[in-house]
């Protein structure tokens, strides 16, 4: 292939938006030259934006070169070998977790020329089946009631609904956050 083909018409390309995961699951990063000409002999490089480690996966010779991979993701991350040749550098990320949240960028590069491309991911986790407690009973009658559910990326939002789908008034949510995830009290 000619370096005028190279510099003049081959670009990287990746998802119009940003992609969303559920927390647990697996999630393929798109990445690819087009056209669709072979990645087999260039470097592909995914690495997270903004941090001072910042290796994610590092394609290089014909092989997998991970020694300076980010520890978090050893043993998460694979690049699609099979399709390297019709240019298909995606990357697939296993087990994605809240903080694999952020910028990703795709570059890839030759002796002669390189292009890269940036993807963003969002993680979205499902926190617990709440559980919704009696707390007290007022003179009139009316039921003070608790909900708690842990576990949840972004923050959620509570609110209450009567029988037929009115909302109620409620006191202030209680939000805790760990390392990962939200927690919801109110």
């Amino acid at each position: 292939m000619c370096l005028c083909l190279i510099k003049d018409q081959v670009q990287v390309v990746g998802p119009a938006g940003p992609l969303v995961a559920v927390a647990g699951e697996d999630l393929v990063l798109p990445c690819s030259l087009k056209p669709a000409i072979s990645a087999v002999d260039m470097t592909v490089e995914w690495s997270r934006l903004h941090g001072s480690d910042t290796l994610v996966h590092l394609y290089t010779d014909h092989e997998d070169r991970n020694e300076k991979q980010i520890q978090s993701y050893r043993g998460r991350t694979a690049l699609f070998k099979e399709k390297l040749q019709k240019g298909n550098t995606s990357l697939k990320l296993s087990r994605v977790r809240v903080f694999d949240e952020g910028q990703y960028k795709c570059f890839i590069h030759n002796k002669n020329w390189q292009d890269d491309v940036t993807v963003e991911v969002r993680v979205e986790a499902v926190g617990t089946e709440p559980v919704i407690t009696v707390t007290g009973c007022d003179d009139s009658g009316r039921r003070s009631l608790s909900c708690e559910s842990t576990g949840w990326h972004p923050e959620p939002v509570v609110f209450w609904l009567n029988s037929e789908g009115k909302g109620l008034p409620a006191e202030d949510t209680e939000t805790v956050r760990d390392t990962e995830f939200f927690s919801v009290k109110q």
